[in-house]
């Protein structure tokens, strides 16, 4: 439902789009690519930044958990966006060395402060996934869907495998 109000759904590209209809979308997307990488060339650290959140809206939504839904089709609550944090994060410093790598080729003199920038990235939203998820089930009492908090524990433990 969310999708179909926020997004183009990729099934009605194929038949019913029109090269019209598909402009705006590959506009934006094209403008979207620009901003980015002007961002990343002239603050390396501003455009990670925005990356590891955009990224962590993008997981966090990715993985439906148990909040209860505004009338808008976004969550009631910041759960999903500190869970795509805690998964990027993850990834990012399992990775290490890759990691590194990569922040090097952005930005070779800061690339341990941005590493150091995504450690405490990662330690605030798993301290905050943690916290919310508690405060969640407290407040839902008996009648809290375990299911949620179960699939976000697996997940994580799934990244650090």
């Amino acid at each position: 439902d969310t999708l179909q109000r926020h997004c183009l759904p990729v099934q009605r590209w194929g038949s019913r789009s029109t090269g019209a209809q598909l402009k705006p979308l590959c506009a934006f997307y094209a403008l979207a690519l620009g901003a980015a990488t002007l961002c990343l060339e002239l603050s390396p650290e501003f455009g990670l930044a925005g990356f590891l959140l955009l990224s962590s809206h993008h997981w966090g939504l990715s993985h439906s958990i148990s909040a209860p839904q505004l009338s808008h089709g976004y969550r009631a609550s910041a759960r999903p966006l500190l869970l795509g944090a805690a998964i990027v994060s993850t990834l990012v410093l399992t990775h290490w060395t890759e990691s590194i790598a990569f922040l090097q080729l952005l930005d070779p003199i800061h690339a341990k402060r941005m590493m150091r920038m995504i450690q405490v990235f990662g330690g605030v939203s798993v301290a905050g996934l943690t916290s919310t998820s508690c405060w969640e089930a407290i407040r839902r009492g008996s009648g809290c869907c375990w299911q949620g908090a179960l699939k976000e524990v697996s997940l994580l433990l799934a990244l650090l495998m």
